[in-house]
């Protein structure tokens, strides 16, 4: 089972349907590696869960980039650590951590149904904005599912100097506040990633 550890102590209590970390494959072709989720003193993921998709089959229509790099990058978020990502931040903010009677269960639904299939990055920023917009929490979905966002940016293998303008567009267009120019310079980073078509 996984077990989310940062310098060898459990932060997320829950235990997880997956089988063991360090190299241990789960029933949906994943591959994990030294599984960490940090949290940065405000609730928020710092650090990375590293996932592999090992069966690299093609998925998802949507909006195109011209990019092969397309994974199930959020197989390893299970519905109960997006739960427990909002009970964090509420906790380091002292806000009301619950869901709304209007969102919770529609995107609980939609998180469940989309959450193994394979996503090239601006597909997968644009799912989060979605998941946002549908109002689930009482507080805080927009840093929820950009704090997520911006944990499987640190893992996709951009270059450090990109991994911050990366972090912070994802973060913006997950929020609903990026502009045209803000979206064309996340698609230009994205194309420039290992993998990705010329």
């Amino acid at each position: 089972m996984l077990r989310i550890l940062c310098a060898g102590k459990l932060i997320f209590p829950k235990t997880l349907s997956l089988k063991e970390s360090q190299g241990g494959a789960c029933d949906t072709g994943q591959v994990f590696s030294r599984t960490c989720i940090c949290e940065d003193g405000q609730g928020v993921f710092k650090k990375r869960w590293c996932y592999l998709n090992c069966r690299g089959k093609g998925g998802n229509e949507g909006r195109r980039l011209t990019s092969k790099v397309r994974t199930a990058w959020i197989t390893a978020v299970p519905w109960e650590l997006v739960v427990w990502q909002n009970e964090q931040l509420c906790l380091a903010w002292k806000a009301h951590h619950g869901p709304t009677s209007d969102g919770y269960e529609e995107t609980k639904c939609f998180w469940k149904e989309h959450h193994t299939d394979e996503f090239e990055l601006p597909e997968l920023v644009d799912f989060c904005r979605k998941c946002h917009s549908m109002a689930l929490f009482a507080n805080y979905n927009g840093n929820t599912f950009s704090a997520i966002m911006r944990a499987i940016i640190d893992d996709a293998g951009f270059p450090a100097e990109q991994n911050v303008l990366a972090r912070s567009l994802a973060g913006h267009i997950v929020a609903g506040v990026a502009d045209e120019e803000e979206l064309e310079a996340f698609l230009k980073l994205c194309r420039r990633l290992p993998g990705a078509e010329a």
